[in-house]
């Protein structure tokens, strides 16, 4: 008896290609995925075991380098055994770069001596002004994945010049995302089987609506106030507000 490592994946061409070639060998074969052992010529068989990892193909057998040359490309070599695939988020991830900051101050010094307010007392007055500013709005969404984890992303850019009163809210950009999601619901493995499926399972289609707003208000912050410390740098929410012991 020999034993292989092999991989497999859902796509129906990929299993009916294994299962045609192992047919038209003699040998009994099993294959095993957990504490699953099904017969490796038989479709529902190996639809019915996890091909999401790697499967151990038994041949029984010890002349059977004629099958073993042809499943190579199944085979799983040396050093990928420990392959993993990771599925990430399909959540929107959105980035925002700020930059050519031109501050504009209005005066608030009643004798009119032509300074910049510079104290605490001229910041705690909440004085006006205007902020001039460039932003790039990058954005990124996972619209499709492969058997394999392999990911089709969709992104997009937006850049512009904003002027905007300090102290008042300002709509930078909007935009709406029409997504389809399909869905399929029924017996694992099965409801995925050509014919079978419509018997183990259904389809279901929705287009999901989405909304975005990107939004920005400009404060005056004293060059002493103590969250001046974190200008120009990202920051978490949790440094923002320290955890509670």
């Amino acid at each position: 008896m020999k034993t292989v490592t092999i991989r497999l994946t859902m796509m129906t061409d990929n299993v009916k290609n294994f299962v045609s070639l192992v047919n038209r060998y003699p040998y009994d074969m099993d294959l095993r995925s957990g504490r699953y052992v099904v017969d490796a010529k038989s479709i529902l068989g190996i639809f019915s075991i996890d091909l999401s990892r790697p499967i151990t193909m038994s041949i029984y057998s010890d002349d059977c380098d004629d099958l073993l040359k042809e499943l190579d490309s199944y085979i799983v070599k040396d050093g990928e055994e420990n392959d993993k695939t990771f599925i990430r988020s399909s959540r929107p991830k959105f980035a925002v770069t700020v930059s050519n900051p031109v501050i504009c101050f209005n005066s608030v010094r009643p004798d009119k001596d032509g300074l910049l307010p510079f104290t605490r007392e001229d910041y705690s007055k909440k004085f006006g002004g205007n902020v001039n500013f460039n932003y790039q709005l990058n954005s990124s969404q996972v619209v499709e994945r492969n058997n394999y984890g392999e990911e089709l992303t969709e992104s997009s850019t937006v850049d512009s010049y904003v002027t905007m009163a300090v102290n008042h809210e300002k709509l930078l950009t909007s935009w709406t995302k029409d997504s389809e999601v399909e869905q399929t619901i029924g017996v694992p493995f099965l409801c995925e089987v050509p014919v079978l499926k419509y018997i183990f399972g259904y389809t279901t289609k929705n287009i999901d609506k989405t909304h975005f707003f990107l939004t920005v208000t400009a404060e005056f912050v004293h060059p002493d106030a103590d969250i001046a410390e974190l200008s120009g740098r990202m920051t978490s929410l949790t440094d923002l507000v320290p955890a509670k012991k």
